[in-house]
């Protein structure tokens, strides 16, 4: 488990967040230009759930502003 994790924000495409351990390198086929830095949180302040996801995979990416039309399709 990381001590801090990272939360960016994909500067053309703002409704895909990525959230990494702070010390971390960006995966494979991502550029550090195309995301911006939102905000570096402690390893409480990201769920069980959540440090699992980034700790197994080295990444997390989440889609907000999905409305419920989308959510219903799937």
């Amino acid at each position: 488990m990381a001590e801090t994790y990272s939360d960016y924000v994909h500067i053309r495409h703002p409704d895909y967040r990525m959230v990494i351990a702070t010390d971390a390198m960006m995966p494979d086929g991502l550029q550090r230009d195309d995301w911006r830095l939102l905000k570096v949180r402690p390893a409480d302040r990201l769920s069980a759930g959540g440090r699992k996801i980034v700790d197994d995979e080295g990444y997390a990416i989440i889609r907000v502003h999905v409305s419920l039309n989308e959510l219903r399709a799937l």
